[in-house]
């Protein structure tokens, strides 16, 4: 069996390869004018996993709680959610 490998995937899914796209897009680079849609994708699952992975409980996501403490806000979970 093989195993997840969460470092990989957190670094494809990180802030700087969101900000590294959109540098390139805008130096014209012919594969990247329509990069929007993706670099909104791995900026969420970026701060997604950065809300979902904190050291101390009290830190985490919770149930009706408050996310001013954290960059991403449940109005960033529902984005281009299909209704």
């Amino acid at each position: 069996m093989l195993k997840m490998r969460v470092k990989l995937a957190t670094q494809i899914f990180s802030e700087s390869v969101a900000k590294g796209l959109q540098f390139y897009a805008k130096r014209g680079a012919p594969r990247l004018y329509d990069v929007e849609p993706t670099v909104q994708f791995t900026s969420l699952m970026n701060n997604l996993f950065d809300a979902l992975n904190r050291r101390f409980p009290a830190e985490g996501v919770r149930l009706g709680g408050e996310a001013k403490s954290s960059k991403m806000h449940y109005s960033g979970l529902t984005h281009g959610k299909k209704k």
